[in-house]
């Protein structure tokens, strides 16, 4: 056979060892290698430079969320009940209360003095104090011999509240950071606030100054007061959303790792919006109330099977009888104190009025899906971690205050609830399972989603580096197939398989690369036009004004909701239906390599394709395990949630 003498020159060809031990078929082979890897790295370079220019995503502005504003309600109330303790401690016990950053007696130096509202310590100068760890600030008084055992020797006698530091990378979660460490400083001096706290305390005990006609803060200063921070904070986090427009780093160095790095793409969405959201949401938090308050509601705690709300802190008993205090002056200064708290507390209310509804938004976050409609023009996957770590930011705050007296005035916080007895009630039944669902929604979104295209194409990845040690065993057999004698042309019948699984290895690197591009844009689009119509279709369920339809944006409205009960619905089916869409379009990441062959007539089969299920199965494991583990805490949760409130 003429073909014959052809194959065999070619056959020894192949198999004489050359160099480094390799024979001229792995020579070959791992040559193919190498121009499809420089290949792909052209390919990715190209569109980087080329077609998606120097920000692959987007312009910036399209790629940070703004996040929910959290209301500040009990932080208000918080400082003007230290404020009205300070008043009390001084009138009553001659004490000169002051704010303190704190540190353990070994450090130095242990203490700082907050002065003013905007002079030294700054929110640098307290960072760098607490080495860029949360800043503590005391509410005390500061004797060294007296309280020589306690940190900066200050003793937090009208409490102490903590800022947490989510992130100091971000310069937009920096600032926001920063702004809420301002605003507790502008609360601390407030003029006004602060004689309306004298005027309580004037009022209430009887000392030299005592004037039981001393004016309280009426109902609209009070609304007034909780709208300006309230505001202040709403207009923080629509400056730190632009400051990290302006200065975050969004150009990375995409050709630095080639083409198999292209899967850290997205990796500074995810980040920057994490960040952002989370210092938004972890607003400071007051760790100790006042030592009158804590030693009312320990007694409280005592004498009756629970307390809840601002009871927790109400001088009396159940039977009505006065809580016995060590001195007279504690008892006058637990009445101050409490009528400072209540004249804040009894004049706003819950969000909805119905105390289950308000539950579920304040552990789940549910308004944000609805509220995603704010980010109608940011990058879906930006869009998409700002709802999925708004969910997980309630539920931890949920979590955390479960644990502790701290639950009723970290619940207002993030819920800008104020009857916190009642939530006390409803959250001691509920709260756990609650917490876990959000979690487990919350991760999908915010961990789970970002992290498909990096999953799907590291698995791709893997799967051509095994396909190329393959071809080291496989490619001598390969050279031996060409000594077959039948069959037409060079490679004959028995060797064009081998050249199919060059080409493969060739073109796969570029392949992967159209994956992922295809595989995000795909998603991209999906979830933006999810985005366009859910409320048509959340309207279609719920039902709309008919005599509205025609009016630009009256379809979709949310006052048809049956409030949170819909939203938690709707809100899981939404998330379900973004996994679907991601694991649907992630798949081409693998799909597009393996059935690439197909367009030249072969159905060879790539090395891993029978693993081609391993991203979605890590994945789904991923979702499971998660669920399993927050499961096995609910119990937990909900009776510590109990055990506490009792």
């Amino acid at each position: 056979h003429v073909w014959a003498y052809v194959r065999f020159v070619l056959a020894v060809a192949l198999l004489v060892p050359l160099t480094d031990g390799f024979n001229g078929a792995q020579i070959i082979g791992l040559h193919v290698t190498k121009w499809g890897s420089n290949m792909a790295t052209n390919a990715w370079l190209d569109f980087n430079y080329t077609l998606g220019g120097e920000l692959l995503l987007g312009q910036p502005n399209t790629l940070v969320a703004t996040p929910q504003s959290p209301g500040f309600n009990t932080l208000v109330e918080f400082i003007f009940v230290a404020q009205t303790c300070a008043w009390a401690e001084a009138a009553l016990k001659d004490r000169d209360i002051q704010a303190y950053l704190i540190k353990s007696p070994q450090n130095t130096p242990n203490f700082t003095e907050i002065v003013d509202a905007t002079g030294a310590p700054t929110f640098q100068d307290a960072l760098t104090f607490y080495d860029y760890d949360d800043i503590i600030i005391r509410f005390g008084e500061r004797d060294q011999t007296m309280y020589f055992d306690e940190d900066g020797y200050v003793r937090p006698v009208c409490g102490e509240l903590v800022i947490p530091i989510q992130d100091v990378n971000q310069p937009g979660a920096l600032m926001l950071q920063q702004r809420y460490y301002d605003l507790i400083r502008e609360l601390w001096f407030d003029p006004l606030n602060d004689l309306y706290a004298e005027f309580i305390v004037q009022q209430t005990i009887p000392t030299v100054n005592k004037d039981p006609l001393a004016p309280l803060p009426n109902a609209n200063y009070i609304q007034d007061t909780i709208d300006y921070f309230n505001q202040q904070v709403s207009d923080a986090i629509t400056d730190a959303v632009a400051e990290e427009i302006a200065n975050g780093v969004f150009l990375q160095d995409n050709a630095r790792y080639g083409w198999a790095g292209a899967a850290i793409w997205y990796n500074r969405v995810a980040e920057m919006n994490a960040g952002l959201i989370s210092s938004a949401f972890n607003i400071p938090v007051a760790r100790l109330y006042p030592e009158v308050m804590e030693g009312t509601k320990e007694e409280s705690r005592q004498a009756a099977k629970s307390v809840n709300g601002v009871s927790r802190f109400r001088p009396y008993l159940p039977d009505g009888a006065m809580n016995e205090y060590r001195m007279t002056d504690d008892q006058y200064e637990s009445l101050a104190l409490y009528k400072a708290q209540t004249v804040w507390q009894n004049n706003y209310e819950a969000p909805t009025g119905n105390i289950f509804y308000d539950t579920i938004n304040a552990i789940m976050g549910t308004n944000a899906l609805f509220d995603m409609r704010d980010n109608v023009n940011i990058h879906p996957l930006a869009r998409l971690v700002a709802l999925g770590r708004s969910m997980v930011e309630h539920a931890m705050n949920g979590m955390a205050f479960t644990f502790g007296s701290g639950i009723f005035g970290g619940f207002a916080n993030f819920a800008g609830l104020a009857n916190m007895g009642v939530v006390g009630d409803a959250i001691s039944k509920v709260a756990g399972k609650l917490t876990m669902v959000s979690l487990v929604m919350g991760f999908i979104l915010a961990y789970v989603v970002p992290f498909m295209p990096f999953l799907y194409f590291f698995f791709a990845v893997g799967g051509w580096l095994k396909g190329i040690f393959e071809s080291m065993v496989g490619l001598p057999l390969w050279a031996l197939a060409h000594l077959r004698i039948d069959g037409q042309g060079i490679p004959g019948p028995g060797g064009m398989n081998g050249w199919y699984m060059l080409l493969e290895i060739f073109i796969r690197p570029t392949c992967i690369i159209f994956g992922m591009v295809a595989g995000i844009s795909i998603f991209s689009v999906q979830v933006k036009m999810l985005d366009e119509i859910w409320m048509l279709v959340v309207s279609n369920l719920t039902g709309f004004d008919t005599t509205v339809v025609g009016t630009p944006g009256q379809v979709g409205s949310i006052e048809f909701l049956r409030n949170a009960m819909d939203q938690l619905a709707f809100t899981i089916m939404y998330i379900i239906i973004v996994y679907m869409m991601g694991i649907a379009s992630f798949k081409l990441v693998d799909l597009i390599p393996m059935e690439m062959l197909r367009w030249v007539g072969t159905g060879l089969q790539g090395f891993d394709e029978h693993e081609k299920e391993a991203a979605q199965n890590l994945l789904t494991m991923m979702s499971a395990g998660g669920s399993a583990v927050m499961s096995q805490g609910t119990d937990a949760i909900s009776s510590l949630a109990l055990r506490n409130m009792k």
